[in-house]
């Protein structure tokens, strides 16, 4: 989990088959005594931490189970809430708009033998998009004991270790 990507993914193979793992994963989202939240939905799973646990940076554990001939593949990747993994796409993508049109205007100056002062919005753009990615990469280091957390109930309800690469026949 300490790579560069903005929502670590993973991918673990187990022997336990998958209706066997929808009814695990259904019984810990009704029997769950601890206010770990989460919703299931067919073989789409959505886990956060306890309520009273989670800040602005609290992650969330979205799982897809397949099936995989006796047994299943556990797909999943860590994120921040939708609100907040919306809000950065949106600042990204907008301070990313506005250095393209900082780019078109600056060469249509600099084609007009004008003062190309708008291709300053360019580097503004790019240093504006370095500082929201290494706030979201230091969201992501406080959401980190929270992560290990909710990657430890995984493997509970999972009740075995899962192997991250399938064995070979």
């Amino acid at each position: 989990m300490s790579g560069l990507e903005l929502r670590p993914r993973f991918k673990w193979y187990v022997d336990t088959s998958q209706d066997v793992l929808n009814r695990r994963f259904s019984q810990f989202l009704q029997n769950n005594k601890n206010g770990c939240g989460g919703q299931m939905v067919g073989n789409h799973l959505q886990m956060c931490v306890p309520r009273e646990e989670q800040h602005y940076w609290s992650p969330q554990l979205s799982l897809e189970i397949l099936d995989d001939g006796g047994g299943s593949v556990i797909k999943g990747h860590f994120g921040p809430r939708p609100a907040v993994w919306t809000m950065f796409m949106f600042f990204y993508m907008g301070i990313g708009f506005i250095g393209l049109i900082g780019l078109f205007w600056g060469m249509s100056q600099w084609t007009l033998k004008q003062p190309a002062w708008a291709l300053w919005i360019v580097p503004a753009a790019l240093l504006l998009e370095a500082v929201f990615y290494f706030i979201a990469q230091a969201g992501k280091r406080l959401a980190h004991d929270q992560m290990v957390q909710l990657q430890k109930q995984l493997v509970g309800i999972l009740g075995q270790e899962p192997r991250k690469q399938r064995e070979k026949e």
